[in-house]
């Protein structure tokens, strides 16, 4: 296409893109006539490219609330972590509910890995969390992984400080029951200076009824589970 055409064509793209785009679309173009506007073309043609839009519906009808984002490694658990150990890792607040609920830090773990899903569609958190036994059976972790994960905190605070990490854990590291009364959920966010981690019975109306407010929230699971 023409130079000129394809000016006119951007321009006419253009009066379509949300005004609440233009400042991060006057970024890019002042990046492309930057001094490394190389690098950053090579990049941004490859994430262009590679981009899919995330399916919301499966092909049931059932609403699908995550997408994986990546999988990670968690180091091995060796049984040295205990409360000392968590209340120094989350610098701003550490719920003193974990110690209430019975979540122990002690486990031990060979080496795996967890996959990060990150939220795509409104929900209460049972609804992307999971409501079954076996759902949340395959998305518990032990409270040892869950620690040891916070500590890496370029894996989980993947979004900044606005963004949720959402785990799900077991009293003393007990399988789920079935009645699901031995199950929380522990939420992480922050930055590495400024961290805090919460905890609630999946039980508790706010897991239960309540719609998701988090904009970014990452669901933390063991594949291996």
């Amino acid at each position: 296409m023409p130079k000129r055409d394809m000016l006119g064509s951007i321009s006419r793209a253009l009066v379509g893109v949300s005004e609440e785009y233009h400042g991060l679309l006057l970024d890019i173009l002042n990046k492309l006539q930057g001094r490394d506007h190389v690098n950053f073309y090579d990049n941004l043609k490859q994430f262009v490219r590679d981009w899919k839009a995330p399916v919301h519906f499966a092909r049931d009808g059932a609403v699908i609330y995550l997408d994986t984002v990546f999988t990670t490694s968690v180091n091995e658990t060796t049984g040295s972590f205990d409360y000392t150990t968590a209340e120094a890792a989350f610098r701003k607040y550490f719920s003193p509910k974990f110690a209430e609920y019975g979540i122990i830090f002690s486990g031990i773990a060979e080496y795996s890995s967890m996959t990060v899903r990150k939220l795509i569609q409104d929900g209460t958190f049972l609804d992307f969390i999971g409501n079954t036994a076996a759902v949340l059976e395959e998305r518990r972790v032990l409270g040892a992984q869950f620690l040891d994960f916070c500590m890496q905190e370029q894996k989980w605070n993947i979004g900044g400080a606005k963004s949720t990490g959402v785990f799900v854990l077991t009293r003393g590291d007990e399988p789920v029951s079935d009645d699901l009364s031995n199950v929380y959920v522990a939420m992480v966010n922050g930055s590495k200076t400024n961290s805090r981690a919460d905890i609630f019975p999946i039980s508790d109306p706010r897991i239960v009824k309540e719609k998701s407010r988090i904009k970014l929230c990452y669901v933390i699971d063991d594949p291996d589970n």
